[in-house]
Formats: C-alpha cells, structure tokens, sequence
C-alpha cells in the first residue's frame, strides 16, 4: 500500500512539473507559443542613441529695415546621431542628421532657407519653415544608410545656411 502511494506520489509529481519553459511575452523578438512557464529569457529591441557631432550658425539680421536690425534672430544647428540596436532584428545601425532652428525672437518667424554641408560630409536641403517665438525646433532631418556612414564626421564639416523670404510675425 505505502509503494502505491510513493508511486502515484512520483507519477503526480512528474505531470505536474513538467511544463514547458520558455518566453511567455508575445511583445518579445523569442515569444514561444509553446511555452507555459516563463524562464527569463525573453529578449526585446534596446536603441542606443549617441550625439556624434555638432555644428551651428549664427543668423544675424541684416535688413535696416528690420525691428530686429543686427540681432541674431535664428541659430541653426545640425546635429549627428548614431543608432545602434542591440540585435540585428531590431534595426541597422545608422546615423542621421537633424536639423533645429532656435528662433530667439519674441516673434514668429516664416522664412525659406537653404543649407550646404561642405566638408567630410556633404548635404544640402531648403525648406520653408514657420518658427515659433523663442523656441528651438525641429525642423527637418537627413537619414542616413548603413552602407554610406557619415557617423562622427559631421564636425569636421563646414555649415553654410542662406536664408531668404524672412518674416516676423
């Protein structure tokens, strides 16, 4: 009678502690639909974002006929960024090239601009834009591939911006 016990005992234990373990979150990249027990080992997409360069120029404004006559009423700033995921499934690495406006008036400012980066890393854009008052925005960006890396360059290159068509509002 006691080996019988001891013996649906065993048997019990062994139905019970055999679930399967795996990844139990369908958010991750190694979900296993298979899986009733989570073992820890889930993996999910990580994104290192790094600021590999800067550069800025001044706008000052030139018209007499200006409020805002030889006050620097913009500065533009482009910044370079690398992207590095921690698993390929999640994303290439890739830098890109933001492009802020920091309008340092009081004023709202709609104006058209036109950009050159000369230099390791050559761009070029024109876009026309409608600024806030004393903000920095966000204005535009270049996006770089993989295969063309321009990551940490951007310092070592010259900004020239030509702005045209400015109005303060």
């Amino acid at each position: 009678m006691v080996r019988i016990i001891y013996l649906i005992t065993i048997i019990s234990f062994l139905f019970c502690s055999c679930k399967e373990k795996g990844c139990t979150d369908p958010e991750s990249l190694n979900y296993d639909n298979t899986a009733e027990e989570d073992d820890g080992s889930c993996m999910y997409c990580n994104v290192d974002i790094d600021t590999t360069g800067e550069i800025s120029q001044l706008i000052i404004e030139n018209s007499p006929q200006s409020l805002h006559f030889n006050d620097t009423v913009m500065v533009f700033k482009l910044k370079q960024v690398k992207k590095t995921y921690n698993f390929i499934t999640c994303g290439e690495t890739n830098c890109s090239v933001l492009i802020y406006i920091n309008n340092q008036t009081l004023d709202s400012i709609t104006m058209t601009y036109g950009i050159i980066v000369d230099g390791e890393v050559h761009l070029s854009k024109s876009a026309t834009v409608v600024l806030p008052p004393a903000q920095v925005s966000l204005v535009d960006s270049f996006v770089d591939l993989p295969s063309a890396n321009i990551c940490g360059r951007l310092t070592n290159s010259t900004l020239t911006v030509f702005p045209g068509g400015v109005y303060y509002h």
